[in-house]
């Protein structure tokens, strides 16, 4: 039986865009308990970290309770406005779909909570495309390359048969740590610059690129 190649996907920023809704349900969540608003771009640079690890660093003075409540204030708003307004990225469907017939396998792995996941898979109807997911609470927070491993491990590939696409320096660090190659999206939450520290083989402007240089990378591994 011919192996199949596995191509692993961040979710927030990557696939569905969802950044607006991460900021706008942070500050919620602060002004609920009383705190001061964190800035835009603190909570930008935090976007693909577990939650419990990105609300340490926004929030460092706060105890255990204060963090739980925190996280409970901000699923309540964001499940809100999510299920007002779910949006994926210009072309993510037909790309997803393409690369599904083309005979890819395909993971998502995220610091978004099990739930939090799964009702994004519902509302955006991608559920059925995505071979297997991981998510921030059910293992080791990004850049932790454990994600990476246990989707390695459970679909019994090589790393070198397997890439990772994301929008954040944590994602394409994550692929650094396995190792393993990488791909970054610039119109996510961390820029160009930032992104090609971490050597993914291409950065992209728009979703529909990404198979191009999936495609590219694939086959020189089967030369």
């Amino acid at each position: 039986m011919i192996k199949r190649n596995l191509v692993v996907f961040d979710w927030d920023g990557t696939i569905e865009n969802s950044i607006f809704h991460i900021i706008s349900s942070m500050k919620g969540a602060a002004r609920d308990l009383g705190l001061d608003e964190p800035l835009e771009n603190d909570i930008r640079n935090i976007i693909g970290l577990s939650l419990r690890d990105a609300m340490q660093i926004l929030f460092p003075n706060l105890q255990e309770l204060e963090i739980e409540s925190l996280i409970k204030h901000y699923r309540v708003g964001y499940r809100m406005v999510q299920e007002m307004e779910c949006n994926l990225f210009e072309n993510v469907e037909a790309t997803l779909k393409a690369m599904k017939d083309s005979n890819y396998l395909l993971a998502i792995a995220t610091g978004k909570s099990r739930d939090g996941l799964d009702r994004s898979l519902r509302l955006s109807g991608l559920a059925d495309i995505i071979d297997m997911s991981i998510t921030g609470d059910e293992t080791a927070s990004k850049p932790n390359p454990q994600m990476l491993v246990e989707l390695i491990n459970h679909f019994d590939v090589y790393p070198t048969a397997a890439l990772m696409v994301g929008d954040s320096k944590y994602d394409l660090e994550m692929a650094q740590n396995v190792p393993m190659a990488s791909i970054g999206v610039t119109y996510g939450v961390h820029e160009r610059c930032t992104l090609i520290k971490h050597s993914p083989i291409a950065c992209v402007d728009n979703f529909e690129e990404i198979q191009f240089h999936v495609d590219r990378y694939f086959a020189e591994k089967t030369k």
